[in-house]
C-alpha cells in the first residue's frame, strides 16, 4: 500500500528522481526494522545446521511448538521471541 501510494506522489509531483525516492527507502526502513533486525538473527541461526536441525527435529515431536514456529511467519510480535536467547535455552534445557 505505501508502495502505491509512493508511485502516485511520483506522477502527481512528476519527481522520479533519486532523492524524492529516497523518502519511500526511509519509510519502508521505519515500517519493516524491527521484521529486518529478526530475520537477520534467524538467517545467523540457519547457518549454524546443527542449531536449526535441533529445532525442526524439538518442533516435529511437539504441536504446540510447531505451531509457535508456524505462527512465526505471520506475526512480528511472535517472532520476536526467535531473537532471545532465553528462547533457546528453553528449547533445549527446558
Amino acid at each position: 500500500r505505501f508502495a502505491a501510494d509512493h508511485v502516485l506522489k511520483c506522477f502527481s509531483e512528476n519527481n522520479f528522481s533519486p532523492a524524492f525516492n529516497r523518502r519511500y527507502d526511509a519509510e519502508i526502513y521505519r515500517l519493516m526494522q524491527k521484521e529486518f533486525r529478526i530475520s537477520r538473527t534467524l538467517q545467523k541461526m540457519c547457518s549454524h545446521p546443527w542449531l536449526f536441525n535441533k529445532v525442526v527435529r524439538n518442533a516435529n515431536r511437539n504441536e504446540h511448538l510447531k505451531g509457535f514456529l508456524t505462527g512465526t511467519l505471520s506475526d512480528i510480535e511472535q517472532k520476536k521471541l526467535l531473537a532471545r536467547p532465553g528462547f533457546y535455552y528453553r528449547l533445549f534445557f527446558g
